[in-house]
């Protein structure tokens, strides 16, 4: 009997630069026994698109030029279309709005397995998404939170879901192309302007979003530079709220101490140029690839304990937490990491570096994919 693979379809929302990691990884599934497309709500315009570089099929539900602001019948048309023409068995939506085209698709397409990934925290906002998730929720085979705080909320906030669907999967991150970096901080830090390549710097790698707290790092960082004068802040990214944060720094008279970077695509060597990492995230997040790479990059980190944080810092011995939105504890365990002697940091480095390696890297996680997946083409008999 020969044997068949199962294929798999990857259905993203327009602009979704968080899936990027998971994609890499679910591109490594063993080709003797999977075979994957890509599915995007829209092709972007103007950014490189990551997805064409894997050399796989990949779709586009609109183009460039079609607007794409409603839920259409015309893009489930062809979602159903390429699915039947691509003989797919497993179709795995990321975010709400590909979730809910994938839900409508397997009204058309049974025994089409859907599974909705869920990667954040408060995404049943209000009654028009309550009612929304009601639906298509019933008819998802899985729901996969990237953490146990995730799942905890789809629970929470969905009181009419199937509890037995909602599972854990782990963010993860390609652990080598961080931990192999083989230059040195002075190294990495010869693109930083002069003033930047001594001293302690604390450093920062986000979308500039209203939960991602810059504005609680630039208050606290504040603190930190009238005991620690040499002290320097990188933020490394871009997004809506960079003006609002330049502007920030600009009336606090912290130019010449905050650096903002604009979006790298070097921040594996990047991170090495910083002697502390920190996450000041205030609410929504899931689980943060940044805090993964940089601890799989062997850089002390200091977070807040908001939803799969504490799943990821665990203890004292990766890394620390504080509460969210707290400008004060937040200063001082920058401090206290910044005088904290170099050999202890170095050991929480390793720690954590450790804990991304067996807990979170891509060949960790993808073992527990292969097995979501072969027992929804299995399941147990009831």
């Amino acid at each position: 009997m020969e044997h068949r693979k199962i294929k798999v379809a990857y259905l993203l929302p327009v602009s979704f630069r968080g899936g990027t990691s998971f994609i890499e990884m679910a591109m490594h599934l063993p080709a003797d026994n999977f075979e994957t497309i890509l599915i995007t709500v829209k092709k972007r315009p103007k950014d490189p698109d990551y997805i064409d570089q894997f050399g796989h099929k990949v779709f586009y539900l609109f183009d460039e030029e079609q607007e794409n602001s409603r839920f259409t019948f015309g893009a489930i048309r062809k979602l159903v279309n390429i699915l039947k023409a691509e003989k797919i068995d497993i179709l795995h939506a990321h975010r709400h709005r590909p979730s809910s085209y994938a839900c409508a698709a397997k009204l058309f397409l049974k025994p089409l397995i859907v599974i909705s990934h869920v990667h954040g925290l408060q995404r049943t906002r209000n009654i028009n998404r309550t009612l929304q998730n009601m639906l298509w929720f019933s008819l998802c085979d899985k729901i996969i939170g990237c953490a146990n705080a995730v799942c905890g909320d789809v629970i929470a906030h969905n009181i009419f879901v199937n509890q037995k669907k909602v599972i854990m999967l782990e963010n993860s991150v390609d652990y080598n192309r961080y931990a192999s970096v083989n230059i040195t901080k002075q190294q990495a830090r010869l693109n930083f302007p002069e003033n930047y390549r001594n001293g302690f710097i604390l450093g920062n790698v986000a979308r500039f979003r209203p939960y991602k707290g810059h504005d609680i790092l630039v208050k606290a960082f504040k603190k930190v530079l009238a005991s620690l004068p040499e002290a320097r802040l990188v933020l490394v990214g871009d997004g809506p709220c960079k003006n609002k944060i330049e502007k920030q720094i600009e009336q606090a008279n912290l130019s010449r101490f905050i650096l903002l970077t604009g979006r790298r695509n070097d921040i594996p060597n990047l991170l090495r140029a910083f002697d502390l990492f920190v996450l000041p995230s205030i609410d929504s997040e899931g689980m943060p690839l940044c805090l993964l790479e940089a601890m799989s990059a062997s850089i002390p980190c200091i977070a807040t304990k908001l939803s799969g944080i504490p799943e990821v810092i665990n203890d004292e011995i990766v890394g620390h937490l504080v509460k969210p939105g707290d400008v004060d504890e937040l200063a001082d365990a920058m401090l206290l990491y910044a005088k904290t002697h170099k050999e202890h940091l170095e050991k929480i480095a390793k720690a954590s570096c450790e804990r991304i390696k067996i807990k979170f890297s891509h060949d960790v996680i993808l073992q527990k994919l292969i097995t979501i997946y072969n027992s929804l083409m299995n399941p147990d008999p009831v």
